[in-house]
């Protein structure tokens, strides 16, 4: 997913060169230098060797670029960065419990959950050179084992209240996970529960009855932020192991090679968020770092989940309704879909566990077209707390929605608010008691002629 002013041209792939003049270009108005260089070709997986010639008018003055030295991971100063990483092992019986389960010859899921690095975003390609790939074979041969299966689970741009909505159709698609990755610290900004989503993913999966390991990975932008203050302390409440790469990473940026540095910004990151080939690598590197540790101690006594919560109500019990839900078929709710009738194709992608090809999210949606009429959607049920998600547009026919809660207006929903085709979830209200509820969404006034497209829903 990109922003911002968008240049094509057609390339030849017969060595002719191909010019693109920049002072052609109608620049958006936040933008005033070339930001990314992307190839897109015909087919999947296809590659080829490219030269990138930037020519400069006349009095151009071109700063010196000095190239830093590769990385070097076999130095002892790259060992004390990933060491840097291990913020706690927490109480270790559940992780240790499931590596030595596979030592003992027995399969195990290794899974991860998260934002838009999870996804693969900055890792040329994706598939195999983003972190929890390199996790997930490294361990492997770390144990001497092919018995460990791999889900990847990563969403762009979304938060772990998305992720908590979405941990059975992603994460539960194939088999139980016996150790989850959980990565949200750079993207639950946007998570308006400011916590408490974060704590309901961390419950809903230590409830399972494999009583699965949680692994808490705090990843970092290139403004060296993160959001491990507001989610690390939910993690030692529950005794989890917890990994930072801004802990590992940041205090080095800006040192020279004899200083202690061992990468540099520009290495580390591909863009202002996302990690290169280099950055996943470090990131694999310190969640392996917590297996040693892990694998090398003595055992933990375990320790039962608390049974209250630390950052107040949370949603473990969140479940997704969308179109085929078993709870519409069999009348628990009864819904009226009016003039959202329509389904919509066009949706976020991406690809799950090690495929290339990636997969439309939310595809049991419902659509309002620009061509429809202006009947609302309506849901009758009963429940405690209520989720609804909704897709960001980057396309001008879509427009706004109103949502109107047991008669009341709730609020209005602007599609364009991100800009790209996005997910979004929006808690609509909670309560302490089950009660019955209607859901009323219809096109705001003189957005009638718009589309807006329904994900789904979240339930408690």
């Amino acid at each position: 997913y990109v922003s911002g002013t968008h240049c094509h041209i057609s390339c030849p792939t017969d060595g002719r060169e191909t010019l693109l003049w920049m002072d052609e270009v109608q620049w958006g108005t936040d933008d005033d230098i070339p930001g990314q260089l992307r190839f897109c070709f015909p087919g999947e997986g296809m590659c080829a060797k490219a030269t990138v010639v930037f020519y400069v008018q006349e009095g151009y003055h071109l700063p010196q670029l000095e190239l830093e030295p590769p990385v070097n991971f076999e130095s002892e100063q790259y060992d004390k960065m990933i060491d840097r990483s291990l913020l706690s092992t927490g109480n270790n019986f559940r992780l240790k419990m499931m590596l030595d389960k596979v030592q003992e010859g027995k399969p195990i899921n290794l899974a991860f959950i998260g934002g838009s690095i999870t996804q693969g975003a900055g890792a040329k390609p994706g598939s195999t050179e983003c972190y929890s790939y390199h996790v997930w074979k490294d361990l492997g041969q770390m144990l001497g084992t092919q018995q460990i299966s791999y889900t990847r689970a990563g969403l762009g741009g979304t938060p772990s209240e998305l992720g908590l909505l979405r941990f059975e159709k992603d994460v539960l698609r194939k088999e139980q996970p016996d150790i989850v990755v959980i990565e949200f610290a750079v993207n639950d900004a946007d998570d308006e529960t400011e916590g408490r989503c974060f704590e309901g993913l961390i419950r809903k999966i230590m409830m399972r009855e494999n009583h699965p390991a949680v692994i808490l990975l705090f990843s970092v932008f290139s403004n060296d932020w993160n959001l491990q203050d507001r989610l690390a302390p939910i993690g030692r409440y529950y005794g989890l192991p917890m990994v930072s790469i801004l802990d590992a990473v940041s205090p080095q940026f800006g040192k020279s090679r004899d200083d202690g540095g061992v990468i540099s910004k520009r290495q580390y990151f591909y863009d202002c968020f996302h990690p290169t080939n280099d950055g996943h690598r470090i990131m694999a590197d310190c969640l392996l770092n917590l297996m040693e540790h892990i694998l090398d101690a003595s055992q933990d006594e375990s320790i039962s989940m608390p049974i209250r919560t630390m950052t107040g109500r949370t949603f473990e019990t969140a479940r997704l309704i969308d179109r085929i839900s078993e709870d519409i078929a069999d009348g628990n709710i009864y819904m009226e879909c009016g003039d959202f009738s329509a389904t919509d194709t066009e949706l976020q992608m991406a690809a799950y566990d090690d495929e290339v090809r990636d997969q439309p999210q939310f595809p049991n949606n419902w659509m309002h077209t620009a061509q429809a009429g202006s009947s609302p959607f309506v849901i009758r049920l009963r429940c405690r707390s209520f989720f609804l998600i909704t897709k960001d547009a980057g396309e001008d026919n879509f427009g706004e929605a109103t949502v109107i809660v047991d008669g009341k207006m709730n609020r209005t929903i602007d599609p364009h608010q991100v800009g790209w085709t996005h997910c979004h979830p929006f808690l609509l209200f909670e309560s302490d008691r089950v009660m019955q509820h209607e859901i009323r969404i219809q096109m705001a006034p003189e957005n009638e002629h718009k589309a807006f497209t329904i994900l789904g829903f979240g339930v408690c």
